[in-house]
């Protein structure tokens, strides 16, 4: 419990300084997890005997993130995106000069890397360019701060509703451990702290803070179901081993591979 209770408060201190600092250090956040969640992954599929050049998977993905970014602070233009095409291609390619029983199984789970693990975390990333219902040119943290609390919160919530008062289970087939009365009463305390967090950051109303800690909140379970659905199908406890006490980076970021996405796609559609 101890070695849990300290990797988590420097996780929490390490995530929200490069927060704080802005941009750039978000953006290294960014790309380091990517990098240690995609190799995790990809180690996972091994486990379930997909035979792909993950190699090249895991080279090509990291540099499509770096593109993305890049274009992003500018170092960049846009157009050097469009390399995302024939990266995509070679994948399939290279697997034309292979000797495999099931190639499109190596395909999927080469590109599937790339959508579960890089996509959320450039949207991650993309939270930080929304202020005052519009989509800017520059870093705001507030969002990612509220993003990242709301979670938190609801986590915390979900363990201690679940504990004490947890008796029928969410989704045992996946997650013996869950139960609705963790998911009601994470939700409940995600709220709150949405209430709390709009009389800070006040980019957005409150209602607004409360309808992003419900998308998050609900998307963020299924993330972290999918996660354990994936370590059962390998059956595997944890993704990893970097984090003492936590597992994985896939393990402690569950949640946020779901949730990115879904606030994003919301704070963009309520943008002017």
């Amino acid at each position: 419990m101890l070695t849990r209770a300290i990797t988590g408060f420097f996780f929490i201190l390490t995530v929200l300084s490069a927060v704080y600092f802005g941009d750039f250090t978000t953006i290294a956040l960014a790309v380091l997890v990517s990098v240690l969640g995609l190799d995790e992954f990809y180690k996972i599929a091994k486990l379930l005997n997909v035979k792909t050049d993950f190699t090249l998977a895991f080279l090509l993905g990291i540099i499509n993130l770096c593109l993305l970014f890049f274009t992003e602070v500018n170092v960049l233009q846009t157009k050097w995106t469009v390399l995302l095409i024939p990266s995509l291609l070679l994948v399939f390619i290279a697997e034309l000069y292979k000797k495999t029983s099931n190639p499109f199984k190596n395909i999927a789970f080469s590109i599937l890397g790339w959508l579960y693990i890089l996509f959320p975390f450039y949207m991650l990333y993309k939270l930080g360019t929304f202020k005052n219902y519009e989509i800017t040119d520059s870093f705001n943290n507030e969002i990612l701060f509220g993003f990242f609390i709301i979670i938190w919160t609801y986590d915390t919530g979900a363990y201690l509703s679940g504990r004490f008062l947890g008796k029928h289970k969410l989704f045992e087939r996946i997650s013996p451990k869950k139960t609705w009365e963790g998911f009601i009463g994470g939700i409940i305390l995600a709220i709150v702290s949405a209430v709390v967090i709009s009389k800070y950051f006040t980019s957005y109303e409150m209602f607004d803070w409360i309808f992003i800690a419900v998308i998050a909140t609900v998307t963020a379970t299924f993330g972290d179901l999918t996660e354990s659905m994936l370590k059962r199908s390998a059956e595997i406890k944890d993704s990893g081993t970097i984090l003492p006490g936590h597992g994985g980076i896939l393990d402690r970021f569950d949640s946020v591979l779901f949730a990115a996405p879904a606030v994003f796609t919301y704070l963009f559609l309520i943008s002017h």
